[in-house]
């Protein structure tokens, strides 16, 4: 059986390209995404929440 995931071992890489983009967003825009992300992150562990079980054939 498979070890539990531990969500601290988790790990991201952004590009310099990708940083120097976000800082260049106004706070607002910042704030904007933000909030999109939480949108997203909500609807995927709603739609998770809501799976059905896979049976094994």
């Amino acid at each position: 059986m498979n070890a539990p995931f531990n969500p601290a071992e988790r790990t991201y890489h952004v590009s310099e390209e990708r940083l120097r983009a976000f800082m260049a967003l106004t706070p607002l825009e910042r704030l904007q995404w933000v909030e999109q992300v939480a949108y997203f992150l909500r609807l995927a562990k709603s739609s998770k929440a809501h799976e059905l079980p896979q049976v094994d054939c």
